[in-house]
């Protein structure tokens, strides 16, 4: 009867040894999908503040890779880092720079 029992648990041991990794990497290659297409609907939907002739950097931090953008016509301040290529908001006075 103790055989049985340890056999089960030693089986169920493998079975989720086998089944996490591929959970684990399943979750990973959703995650990479679901941001691959919120990105392309913001891109699609939204207007990229760099692209705007009225968005403008304002600050650069003395150290780190920080800096600041103003928006001029909303007033607004946004923080970046250096390496940011996009900044995707939804803007009806947007221009594009050219």
């Amino acid at each position: 009867m103790r055989e049985g029992k340890y056999m089960k648990i030693i089986n169920t041991y493998f079975i989720l040894k086998i089944l996490i990794p591929i959970i684990v990497i399943i979750l990973l290659i959703l995650y990479i999908i679901i941001n691959n297409i919120k990105f392309q609907l913001n891109r699609k939907l939204k207007q990229d503040c760099y692209k705007c002739k009225n968005y403008e950097l304002f600050d650069v931090v003395s150290c780190g890779d920080g800096c600041r953008y103003k928006c001029k016509i909303k007033n607004r301040y946004d923080y970046h880092g250096m390496n940011d290529k996009y900044n995707f908001v939804k803007c009806k006075q947007f221009k594009d720079k050219k």
